[in-house]
């Protein structure tokens, strides 16, 4: 740990500026998130002046962890809690706007609502009103976003929050994939180039 705080130290002369977004870092996926990794992205998160959590609602109740300066936290309702069946509602999305390209956006059922057309295994990324609200914010600002899965969720909140128009980017160095496990370790320095 010491020498990660000295590497912080060394490569950063100022707190960042802009907002960092963590995805999906919580204890249900523990077995793809590598060893000190949830620990260096404490420490990381403690140079931005405003950090925001999105967390996953199909296996947990309320957030993992809390990062240091949290404004916010934001569920994501993907899977159970996206409607009552879910295989309906993404075929019904599918034949309602056959033509959808990735990060196409519609408003869904509810005030304030969206659905964000995505081209990977998840077809389609629901917004909720509390979530969308917060990306109408966020517009024209720059985001630094992190978390997981690397080309699963993640890129769910990416494509979003480019549907929404944030300039948001990926730190691939505090980025965890489904290919990771619990038994790897995490080094922020070399895990933009294993991604």
């Amino acid at each position: 740990m010491k020498q990660f705080t000295k590497y912080l130290s060394e490569n950063t002369t100022e707190e960042k500026t802009h907002i960092l977004v963590i995805v999906d870092v919580q204890e249900e996926f523990s077995k793809f998130i590598p060893k000190n990794f949830v620990t260096n992205l404490i420490e990381y998160s403690k140079l931005f002046p405003n950090v925001i959590q999105i967390w996953d609602s199909n296996d947990a109740t309320k957030p993992s962890y809390k990062f240091a300066n949290q404004k916010g936290i934001y569920i994501k309702k993907f899977g159970t809690k996206f409607s009552d069946d879910l295989v309906q509602t993404v075929a019904a999305l599918d034949k309602k706007y056959p033509n959808a390209k990735e990060g196409d956006i519609f408003e869904f059922d509810d005030i304030d609502s969206y659905v964000v057309k995505i081209s990977n295994k998840h077809s389609w990324f629901y917004t909720p009103a509390k979530m969308s609200k917060l990306f109408k914010t966020l517009k024209n600002k720059t985001i630094e976003l992190v978390g997981g899965a690397d080309d699963e969720c993640i890129k769910d909140v990416y494509e979003a929050m480019k549907s929404f128009g944030i300039n948001v980017y990926y730190n691939k160095a505090y980025i965890y994939s489904a290919k990771n496990n619990s038994g790897q370790t995490h080094n922020p320095k070399t895990q933009a180039q294993t991604l």
